[in-house]
Formats: structure tokens, sequence, C-alpha cells
């Protein structure tokens, strides 16, 4: 349960990594928020794809609403996107991925005992704009490992 905010939208994706049977890959360009993908009713959604090799790579479909989808809808729409908008042509799912990030101006309690300290999501490092938390967990660890 997130804390109490007055914005808590959640960053939601399922992403597939895939192979190719020819190569469809750029492993120098990343397309990091392609908007083709059809727009749920409410909220917003994007697809993205991190070249591993020119045949590899890790295809998401991410959305920012209330709530996360079905597996099954996740499958749907990495169906589409990879065949219909990306046109990969034959292709394997090798594994999968599956996370929920909070997007929330919520204040999370940075400490869970007198020596325990929380640090990213649970400890309030995810920005609430982008869900990018790397940077702010690289603080949060520096002034633990400070203290």
């Amino acid at each position: 349960a997130l804390p109490p905010a007055r914005t808590q939208l959640l960053q939601h994706f399922r992403g597939w990594f895939v192979r190719t049977d020819t190569d469809r890959f750029d492993p120098e360009v990343a397309d990091l928020m392609d908007f083709r993908v059809p727009q749920p009713r409410h909220g917003l959604a994007f697809g993205y794809v991190l070249p591993l090799a020119p045949d590899r790579a890790l295809v998401e479909y991410t959305e920012f609403s209330r709530t996360p989808l079905t597996t099954t809808a996740y499958e749907a729409a990495l169906g589409h996107y990879c065949r219909e908008i990306l046109e990969l042509g034959a292709f394997t799912v090798e594994s999968a991925e599956q996370g929920v990030i909070p997007m929330t101006d919520a204040h999370f309690p940075r400490r869970a005992g007198s020596a325990v300290f929380r640090i990213g999501t649970a400890g309030g490092a995810t920005r609430p704009a982008t869900g990018y938390t790397f940077a702010a967990v690289q603080r949060q660890s520096r002034a633990i490992a400070a203290a």
C-alpha cells in the first residue's frame, strides 16, 4: 500500500526478451518512448526497445494508469507492438519481465528500524514524473555508507 498522496499513478509494464530470425535491431539505438501503440482510455502508453544484439532485444509495453493490466492484456499489447508496429517478422520470446513502479508524490519513511534504512522506491527515491530511481539510489547508498 502506498502512503497518502495527491498523486498516485502506477507505471506498469511487461517486457519480452525476443530473438528474431533475421537482424532487426541496431544495437547502437534504443527507442525509449514509442507512442505508436494504442492509447488506453485512461492513462498513457508507450513501447520501447532496448537492443542487445542485431537479432535480440528487450521489447516492453508500458502504461501510466491507476491499475496494472492482466498478464493476458500485456501479452496482447506486446504481440501487437512486435507484429504490427515493429514488424519484427518471426521471433521467439526467450523470457519475460514485469513490474510496477509507483508514480507518486507520497512521502516514504526512510527508516524501517534503528539500523534499517530503506533505499530505492521504498525509500522514496523514485522520481514521480519518470519512474527513474537509479541516481537517487546511488546517493542514498553513499549517505548510508558514510553514516
